[in-house]
């Protein structure tokens, strides 16, 4: 017995110092292997606002594998690292494909995905989605197009519709669009198209579902444009009126050397607060400073709740050294802090928003991050507000600001103004205020003059939302189109005289419409356009208030849907060789002289097809104007040589800018 047990004891002991041990070791040196090999190919995880980034890494600051970066949103995901992923294509046509070569964080909400030959992609979250920028720096070749791998979120529908490209998930609709309407998603290939547009770079692309606003179905555009009863032929004679009797009354009552206006009843000259604040230059010299600081003063204008003395260029100095004593919230500044938190009401009242940037300056930076929100229940003319407050409160930044802060008011003016550009034609929906409607086309003249960097500034599609603004303003100041009978003043603004009522204060908004082009195509919630002797058109006939308009314009195909009661030809108007009165639907005309943006005199040729459905129109150069009957009789019965006529020739059109 004594001997069995010792042979178990000698067996037990051999097996742990030949089975056991060698076993522990072994499972010891795996779990080092393992721990090495996990230091040499961590894999990388990352959240960055809406995006989850995946990779492998290297070391704490290099990627391992580039080809592992995937780049992941509730929308979908681009598998950058994936061979040709990303595609660039130069103004020659030819395809490069550039390889990754870096990734790196920018804040909370943005970073940069890093690839050769000077090319990078920039993406941005916010709360209501996410967007995509194509950044180029010394590369060797000019950049034309980029094309972006996106695998779609498999739960998402995609709905292409003609009218936008949108993204359905969680019932909720995304708009897929660049700010220019340029870069789009192209379904059949699964990529993102970044476009270079000249002189303002690539159009960013974003999805979201706030941004552009929940579009509607082209059924509903067309069933809520067969409602619109918007005649233009009326609008010259309205403007021309107005011209006639507010021209004599706002030179004689404007001084524009010191921004005041004359009060008619005593003769003298004192502030008309909201029209000369919209004239204020961005500096004033010293004298002129004191000037108007006594006036301030004088009249006690500070007291008032209609002068937004923080929109002036010295709000800093002035009010910090009118509230230097005043640091102890009051009753009404808890209030309003309440009301900054929970985001509710603050700019749908001008007064409102402005009451705290005179009493509380200290609560204007929370101000300013509420203006850059979007929320699911702006409405147009809150965001007018918003875009108010943030512009003004950028013009009067200074070099000591903090640059990041500048910049996200940037982005924010550029989101609301996106924002506007979509929502802004659908008077007949929101109903807009009058004086909202002229607010925001004052706030465009304001953006086309800033110093800032903004894409809108400058361009074209400004100066058409300023002319429908005002046209509208005009439109629905009164069914008939006459000159409003009431203030185009929001309740407690105050008048300039009984006969006016404010109207001289846009002066500036009118005066250009007299050189309003004869031919004016503008579409319904996207872009504008007046068509040139480059362009190829083909329209087609949607119903008796609309048609889809197809222009071929340097390679490039755009549609628009436009109004035909805003196709406006000129006096000589002729079908089957037959004078009619001017028209203003496209299916009545044949033939006929129109201007075009330039104001030269084209000549219009529209081709029906027999399925009565197509329609080509071809512009020209004008031959010779037809004469008059009374020229016809007097021709038969005087000799029969005659002044030929001059025949204007269209110049060569330059390619477009938009």
């Amino acid at each position: 017995m004594m001997i069995q047990s010792i042979r178990y004891i000698a067996q037990t002991t051999r097996q742990f110092f030949f089975v056991v041990i060698p076993l522990l070791y072994l499972g010891v040196g795996i779990f080092i292997g393992w721990i090495y090999i996990q230091q040499q190919d961590r894999i990388f995880r990352s959240h960055v606002g809406n995006f989850f980034i995946q990779g492998r890494w290297e070391s704490d600051d290099t990627l391992r594998s580039l080809e592992d970066l995937r780049v992941d949103s509730r929308y979908g995901y681009f598998p950058l690292g994936e061979f040709n992923a990303v595609a660039i294509q130069d103004d020659t046509g030819m395809i490069h494909y550039p390889s990754i070569a870096g990734y790196k964080v920018i804040s909370d909400e943005e970073f940069i995905v890093e690839f050769s030959q000077g090319f990078s992609l920039q993406f941005f979250s916010y709360e209501d989605g996410i967007a995509i920028e194509a950044i180029q720096d010394e590369m060797p070749y000019t950049v034309e197009q980029v094309y972006l791998s996106f695998e779609l979120n498999p739960s998402a529908t995609l709905l292409e519709d003609g009218v936008d490209t949108r993204l359905q998930l969680d019932g909720l609709s995304y708009a897929i669009e660049g700010n220019f309407e340029e870069s789009r998603y192209l379904s059949e290939s699964k990529q993102i198209s970044l476009q270079w547009v000249e002189s303002m770079g690539f159009d960013r692309l974003h999805i979201s579902s706030n941004l552009f606003g929940q579009p509607k179905s082209f059924a509903q555009w067309v069933a809520d444009t067969e409602q619109i009863e918007l005649w233009r032929d009326r609008y010259q004679s309205t403007i021309d009126r107005y011209l006639s009797r507010a021209k004599p009354v706002f030179s004689q009552r404007y001084n524009a050397d010191t921004g005041l206006w004359r009060n008619l009843v005593n003769d003298k000259y004192e502030f008309n607060l909201p029209a000369t604040l919209t004239r204020l230059p961005v500096k004033q010299s010293g004298v002129e400073f004191t000037a108007l600081w006594g006036e301030v003063q004088r009249q006690d204008l500070v007291r008032q709740s209609e002068f937004p003395l923080w929109l002036t260029p010295w709000s800093g100095q002035i009010i910090s050294s009118w509230n230097a004593a005043q640091r102890t919230f009051s009753t009404q500044e808890r209030a309003w802090s309440q009301q900054i938190s929970q985001g509710s009401n603050l700019f749908t009242n001008k007064h409102l928003y402005t009451d705290i940037a005179i009493a509380a300056p200290q609560l204007i930076p929370r101000l300013t991050t509420l203006a850059r929100s979007v929320r699911t229940d702006d409405t147009p003319a809150s965001i007018i507000y918003k875009v108010h407050f943030l512009l003004q409160a950028l013009i009067n930044q200074n070099s000591r600001e903090n640059i990041t802060a500048i910049q996200r008011q940037l982005e924010a003016l550029e989101k609301h103004i996106v924002f506007l550009k979509k929502g802004i034609y659908i008077l007949f929906n929101d109903r807009i205020e009058i004086m909202s409607m002229l607010d925001y086309a004052v706030l465009l003249q304001n953006i086309q003059r800033s110093p800032w960097s903004i894409p809108y500034r400058n361009q074209f599609i400004i100066e058409s939302m300023i002319e429908s603004l005002t046209l509208g303003a005009i439109d629905f100041s009164n069914p008939k189109g006459d000159i409003p009978q009431h203030a185009l003043w929001n309740e407690g603004r105050p008048l300039a005289s009984e006969e006016y009522l404010g109207l001289e204060h846009f002066y500036e908004l009118f005066e250009p419409l007299r050189r309003l082009p004869t031919v004016h195509f503008a579409s319904v919630g996207r872009d504008q356009r007046v068509l040139s002797a480059a362009d190829n058109v083909v329209i087609r006939t949607l119903s008796p208030e609309l048609i889809e308009l197809r222009v071929e314009s340097a390679l490039k195909i755009a549609h628009y849907f436009v109004l035909t009661s805003l196709v406006r030809p000129v006096t000589d108007v002729t079908i089957s060789g037959r004078r009619v009165p001017t028209a203003s639907n496209l299916e009545q005309v044949k033939e006929g002289y129109f201007y075009d943006r330039e104001r030269r005199l084209l000549y219009v040729k529209i081709e029906q097809s027999n399925t009565l459905e197509n329609v080509r129109i071809t512009i020209e150069p004008p031959p010779p104007p037809p004469p008059k009957e009374d020229e016809k009789t007097s021709a038969k019965e005087t000799s029969p040589v005659t002044e030929e006529p001059k025949v204007v020739v269209e110049k060569e059109n330059p390619k477009k800018k938009r």
